[in-house]
């Protein structure tokens, strides 16, 4: 045995002494080579010296990778150590320590564990991360065997937002241009848009904008079917029509003929058709479009009601409408007709020639077609002919053009070469008319009442011309044109509408025409109004327009600048003048009327037009009764405190305010002074009851009357305040200065944007989704539920005061004379809600909006599979234009009970139609009502906020691409 062990020694230690007694841990071995311990010893390694060692037996020792008493650690076994920074690393002692990444040390255990790199830093994106582990996907170029990535590999990884030939599907595009070539950065963690070409805001338009800038590729808003004013484009170069006359209201009709002739009862009886057999049929909110068989060339229509209308046209078209169907009567086949009129649905008549050719001797290769004039009469059953003219040779164009009439007994046909027929109930005659009008080519007549017509077309000089006819006296009504007058309508023969082929649309008043046009260049044909302040015409190409009125100046002017406009009927007010003047329209009559002692006013108001107080310089007063002027007196005018506001709510209950924190109260019978607690000049008074009185004035003063005491509101400003006006003791609205606008909620003013700087002079309305604001420089603000837009006004004036008549029209004083808002929409709003809203959302916004006492207008939204009952609340609307293709999410802040949100395609733009619903929130849910939906770049939606009660909050839209 001891020869065994001393061979043992000499070839594992021939360089030591060899000791034959076996002790552990005293002989070196391999723990890879059999034998290398003596039989049950064991070859291990203890300690720290890293040599392998003979022993005895297995017990527990440091590095046989268990956690053992007195350890700390051992090899991968940390047990409860850990690092608050770095990585943990035990030692071949089974002690452990933390490394310190950055320190430009790679820290490794005996064994090589523990940092992968250290770069001297604590940063990612530079191959070695802040916890000091090899980055393998973030090398910029290849020069280690740790980058399995790199930039340049064509894979996009890691903090690469591209590859040279991988863009990820970005194109210029998406970075705001329009065209050229997108790279990579050469680290691969950037896009190179250097090359890029066009952009919204470089002030060239390119092929995908509309404008940029102040380019507008030479259009005007003429050319966008408004009055006048200023075309602006925005910021995503689409363009921006709220600088223009907001006045004409173009249809959009599936149809691209001409549109020939209009006609209706009223705006929800209107039947259209074009010359290429197109019907269209248009009751109040949407138009019911028709291509009739066979495409016949339609020249008339008419209609008595929505099932009984008649249209006419060439080879004998006489087709009748009984709310279904479309029915022809034949016989008539020889006739091109070019009009009709009724008075009933038993008496109709319609005009035409038979068409026939003639050779002109200069040019035989070209005949000209020419017609004997023709006149039907329908009875309630038959059509029959009533009138043939002009089958001599030398009355070869008697071609009929144009008819109409005032009643059964008055009806009215014209046509080339001076034709003017008319039926007096019994008999058709020819009209004489003065030697300078015989050869003129009548095109259109206007009926007004069997003493008062008006007719159009061109000269014999090829001039367009307007005539009137009076009490049997023709009149040529002075107009500037070298085209065909082709309609000609009105309502009385000082405010007539002509409508010219070359586009444009005129308005006669007493200062003379006045232009409307739609765009230049476009060509009309047809013409139709059953409202002084509308006027549907029908063009080339299914242009299909209505006229719906805007700001015009009436033709009184006044000898002074207007300070104030007030009446308790729209035709009976006053105007008071900057000296004091007092005029007052009665009966259509402007009277001057003189105030006692030559009193100066500065406000009037009353209950009724037979009880009128006015209040002015110098603490006066004076009441009309009975139609006179009288003085009350007040007990402030030997102070001389101007008194500059009245109002109240019944003939005894009226305040007056005015200078140093004056307030008057009337009770019936005499002015009683009242403690206002301020001595800031007052500059407007506003009674919404007895027990709830507002008045503002300089320097933020709001003052509240609840029925026995003034106390002061904080307002929450130091403008000076100039008007105020309420529906409740909960909604009042204060204007002033520098563009001031103050909501009161019934607890404390809320500011609310104007979008403007200028002084606001005043504030009315007639609910609170119709409130309107005038100011300097021609302002005209009008809030209708969501925000206060503006109303653009001709000419900028400056506005002092703002009446809002019984009738729904406006007037605003402005210098010497006042604007009237002229539109038969207004009083649409008082009443009801239309779908289309002027207010926009867009991306990324928030908007505020308020339902308090607005209308609960809609009962259920929808037909069909998406059908949706309507609360009984008011509702609100916003529009959304789509500025590209992706995704919008509209969310109402939490807490509106019951409130949700409905989504209407752009079909439904302005006719609520609930069958083009297209997305709803789920109700119930408080915590913020919301919907979403894709969206193709240009589609229009309308967002309504439908609740079972008013709401005020916000609503918030998030778009992504």
């Amino acid at each position: 045995m001891k020869n065994s062990l001393l061979a043992l020694c000499l070839l594992l230690f021939p360089f030591s002494a060899c000791e034959t007694d076996l002790k552990d841990g005293h002989y070196t071995c391999d723990p890879n080579e059999p034998g290398a311990c003596p039989d049950a010893w064991v070859c291990q390694l203890r300690g720290t010296d890293g040599i392998y060692r003979c022993y005895e037996s297995g017990e527990a020792y440091c590095q046989n990778g268990m956690l053992d008493p007195g350890e700390i650690c051992d090899g991968a076994e940390l047990g409860e150590f850990t690092c608050e920074h770095g990585f943990a690393i035990c030692l071949t002692n089974c002690t452990a320590i933390c490394t310190e990444c950055g320190n430009g040390r790679i820290e490794l255990n005996e064994l090589g564990v523990g940092e992968a790199c250290d770069d001297g830093n604590t940063e990612d994106g530079d191959g070695c991360s802040s916890n000091c582990i090899i980055e393998r996907s973030y090398c910029v170029v290849p020069d280690s065997d740790e980058c399995l990535n790199w930039c340049g590999d064509g894979t996009i990884n890691g903090p690469e937002l591209c590859e040279p030939e991988n863009l990820g599907g970005y194109d210029c595009t998406d970075f705001g241009f329009h065209d050229g070539t997108l790279a990579c950065s050469a680290d691969c963690r950037a896009f190179d848009s250097s090359q890029c070409e066009g952009f919204c805001g470089d002030g060239d338009i390119h092929d995908v904008e509309v404008c940029d800038g102040i380019q507008q590729k030479h259009l005007s808003c003429w050319d966008f079917y408004f009055s006048g004013g200023d075309l602006h484009c925005d910021t995503g170069c689409l363009r921006e029509f709220s600088g223009c006359f907001n006045s004409w209201n173009r249809h959009s009709v599936n149809t691209t003929g001409n549109i020939i002739s209009i006609h209706g009862t009223d705006d929800t009886n209107l039947f259209a058709v074009s010359f290429n057999g197109w019907v269209g049929r248009f009751d109040g909110s949407t138009w019911d479009n028709e291509q009739l068989a066979g495409d016949p060339m339609l020249r008339g229509v008419w209609t008595i009601a929505p099932d009984d209308a008649w249209a006419v046209g060439n080879f004998g078209t006489l087709l009748h409408f009984d709310g279904s169907t479309w029915t022809a009567t034949t016989g008539f086949e020889s006739l091109h007709l070019t009009g009709i009129w009724g008075s009933s649905s038993t008496n109709l008549y319609a005009c035409g020639f038979i068409p026939g050719y003639l050779l002109d001797p200069n040019n035989p290769e070209s005949p000209f077609i020419w017609g004997v004039g023709i006149i039907l009469h329908y009875d309630g059953v038959d059509w029959t002919e009533v009138l043939r003219h002009g089958e001599a040779l030398e009355e070869h164009d008697v071609t009929f053009l144009g008819i109409h009439g005032s009643g059964p007994n008055d009806v009215w046909v014209v046509g080339p070469t001076g034709q003017v027929w008319r039926f007096d109930g019994i008999d058709w005659t020819r009209v004489t008319l003065p030697p300078e009008y015989a050869a003129w080519e009548f095109w259109s007549v206007y009926a007004l009442n069997p003493a008062q017509l008006a007719f159009s077309g061109y000269k014999d000089t090829y001039e367009g011309f307007v005539l009137q006819l009076e009490n049997d006296v023709f009149t040529e009504l002075e107009i500037e044109t070298d085209v065909v007058v082709k309609q000609i309508r009105g309502t009385s023969l000082a405010d007539l509408w002509a409508v010219l082929e070359n586009g444009s649309v005129l308005r006669r008043e007493a200062a003379g025409w006045r232009i409307l046009a739609p765009p230049l260049g476009s060509r009309f044909f047809s013409a139709w109004n059953d409202h002084p302040d509308t006027l549907w015409i029908g063009g080339a190409n299914g242009q299909l327009m209505e006229y719906t009125g805007e700001f015009e100046t009436v033709s009184h002017e006044f000898p002074q600048s207007i300070m104030r406009i007030w009446g308790a009927e729209s035709d009976n007010f006053y105007v008071s003048g900057q000296t004091g003047a007092l005029h007052h329209l009665e009966n259509g009559v402007w009277n001057e009327e003189t105030p006692p002692d030559g009193m100066y006013i500065y406000d009037l108001w009353g209950p009724n037009k037979d009880l009128v107080m006015a209040v002015g310089r110098r603490g006066r007063s004076a009441l009309r009764t009975n139609g006179t002027w009288a003085s009350i007196t007040t007990g402030i005018e030997a102070n001389l405190t101007a008194l500059y506001s009245v109002h109240g709510c019944g003939a005894s209950e009226i305040w007056a305010v005015g200078a140093t924190g004056t307030i008057l109260h009337y009770n019936g019978a005499q002015w009683v002074s009242q403690v206002s607690g301020s001595t800031a000049q007052l500059n407007d008074v506003f009674c919404v009851s007895p027990s709830a009185v507002f008045a503002v004035g300089n320097g933020g003063t709001t003052l509240f009357y609840n029925g026995s005491d003034w106390t002061t509101l904080n307002s929450d400003t130091t403008k000076n305040l100039t008007a105020v006006w309420g529906t409740s003791r909960n909604h009042v609205v204060a204007v002033g200065n520098d563009g001031t606008i103050r909501l009161y909620d019934g607890s404390r003013w809320n500011p609310v944007e104007s979008g403007v700087g200028v002084t606001l002079r005043d504030v009315s309305g007639t609910n609170a989704r119709n409130i309107w604001v005038v100011g300097t420089s021609g302002v005209v603000l009008r809030y209708a539920g969501v925000r206060f837009s503006p109303v653009v006004v001709p000419g900028n004036p400056t506005l002092n005061r703002l009446h809002l008549q019984p009738n729904g029209r406006i007037l605003a004083a402005a210098g010497y004379t006042f604007l009237e808002y002229r539109s038969k929409l207004l009083p649409r709003p008082f009443v009801t809600m239309e779908c289309p809203s002027t207010v926009p959302l867009y991306c990324q916004e928030t908007r505020s909006f308020d339902t308090t006492s607005l209308p609960a207008v809609i009962e259920d939204w929808g037909t069909g599979g998406n059908s949706v009952t309507g609360f009984n609340g008011p509702e609100t609307a916003f529009t959304f234009d789509a500025p590209f293709s992706g995704t919008v999410e509209w969310k109402l802040n939490p807490g509106l009970t019951g409130a949700r949100l409905i989504v209407l395609s752009e079909s439904a733009w302005e006719t609520c139609d609930a069958s083009t619903v297209v997305a709803l929130s789920t109700t119930g849910n408080d915590g913020g009502q919301t919907v979403s939906i894709p969206v193709v770049r240009n589609e229009k939606y309308s967002v309504v906020i439908d609740a079972p009660a008013a709401v005020t909050g916000s609503i918030t839209s998030t778009c992504t691409r």
